[in-house]
Protein backbone atom coordinates (compact mmCIF):
# COMPACT_ATOMS: atom_id res chain seq x y z
CA UNK A 1 0.00 0.00 0.00
CA UNK A 2 2.76 2.52 0.77
CA UNK A 3 4.14 2.42 -2.81
CA UNK A 4 0.71 3.37 -4.10
CA UNK A 5 0.04 6.03 -1.76
CA UNK A 6 3.51 7.58 -2.74
CA UNK A 7 3.35 7.44 -5.99
CA UNK A 8 -0.36 9.36 -5.83
CA UNK A 9 1.81 11.79 -4.55
CA UNK A 10 1.18 11.69 -0.95
CA UNK A 11 3.96 11.36 2.14
CA UNK A 12 3.48 8.11 3.76
CA UNK A 13 5.51 6.79 6.98
CA UNK A 14 5.18 2.98 7.88
CA UNK A 15 5.73 3.62 11.89
CA UNK A 16 7.17 0.25 13.06
CA UNK A 17 5.57 -1.68 15.57
CA UNK A 18 7.71 -3.43 18.20
CA UNK A 19 4.57 -5.38 19.49
CA UNK A 20 5.56 -4.98 22.65
CA UNK A 21 2.78 -3.52 24.85
CA UNK A 22 -0.09 -1.80 23.50
CA UNK A 23 0.90 1.59 25.27
CA UNK A 24 4.22 1.01 24.18
CA UNK A 25 3.18 0.68 20.47
CA UNK A 26 1.09 3.72 20.90
CA UNK A 27 4.16 5.41 22.23
CA UNK A 28 6.11 4.61 18.87
CA UNK A 29 3.33 6.01 16.68
CA UNK A 30 2.89 8.54 19.26
CA UNK A 31 6.37 10.20 18.45
CA UNK A 32 5.72 10.75 14.16
CA UNK A 33 5.65 14.53 13.72
CA UNK A 34 2.03 15.96 12.97
CA UNK A 35 -0.11 16.40 11.01
CA UNK A 36 -1.23 12.70 10.57
CA UNK A 37 -4.06 10.64 9.42
CA UNK A 38 -3.56 7.33 11.27
CA UNK A 39 -3.99 4.11 9.30
CA UNK A 40 -4.73 0.79 11.63
CA UNK A 41 -5.20 -2.57 10.53
CA UNK A 42 -5.74 -5.50 12.93
CA UNK A 43 -3.99 -4.74 16.63
CA UNK A 44 -2.89 -1.47 14.36
CA UNK A 45 -6.94 -0.09 14.66
CA UNK A 46 -6.13 -0.67 18.87
CA UNK A 47 -2.68 1.02 18.47
CA UNK A 48 -3.99 4.18 16.70
CA UNK A 49 -6.98 4.34 18.90
CA UNK A 50 -4.73 5.05 22.21
CA UNK A 51 -2.73 7.81 19.99
CA UNK A 52 -4.18 11.77 21.03
CA UNK A 53 -2.29 14.67 20.30
CA UNK A 54 -2.78 17.58 18.03
CA UNK A 55 -0.91 16.18 14.78
CA UNK A 56 -3.98 13.30 14.73
CA UNK A 57 -5.82 14.61 12.28
CA UNK A 58 -8.31 11.39 12.24
CA UNK A 59 -7.82 7.50 12.25
CA UNK A 60 -8.86 4.72 9.30
CA UNK A 61 -9.71 1.33 10.74
CA UNK A 62 -9.17 -1.32 8.28
CA UNK A 63 -10.33 -4.84 9.24
CA UNK A 64 -8.63 -3.63 12.37
CA UNK A 65 -9.73 -3.89 16.49
CA UNK A 66 -11.83 -0.08 17.32
CA UNK A 67 -11.88 -1.11 21.38
CA UNK A 68 -14.11 1.39 22.84
CA UNK A 69 -12.59 4.04 25.73
CA UNK A 70 -10.67 1.96 28.32
CA UNK A 71 -11.83 -1.66 26.19
CA UNK A 72 -8.68 -4.13 26.67
CA UNK A 73 -7.86 -6.16 23.29
CA UNK A 74 -9.04 -9.07 24.99
CA UNK A 75 -12.72 -7.34 25.77
CA UNK A 76 -12.76 -6.38 22.03
CA UNK A 77 -12.53 -9.93 20.64
CA UNK A 78 -14.84 -11.46 22.96
CA UNK A 79 -17.49 -8.03 22.29
CA UNK A 80 -16.70 -9.44 18.61
CA UNK A 81 -17.08 -12.84 18.77
CA UNK A 82 -20.73 -12.14 21.07
CA UNK A 83 -21.73 -10.21 18.29
CA UNK A 84 -21.64 -13.07 15.69
CA UNK A 85 -23.01 -15.67 18.05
Amino acid sequence: MVPRLHAAGHSVIAAPNPLRRLSGDAAVVRAVPGPVLLVGRSYGGAVISNVSGGGVRGLVFVAALAPLVGESIGEVILRAAAAVG
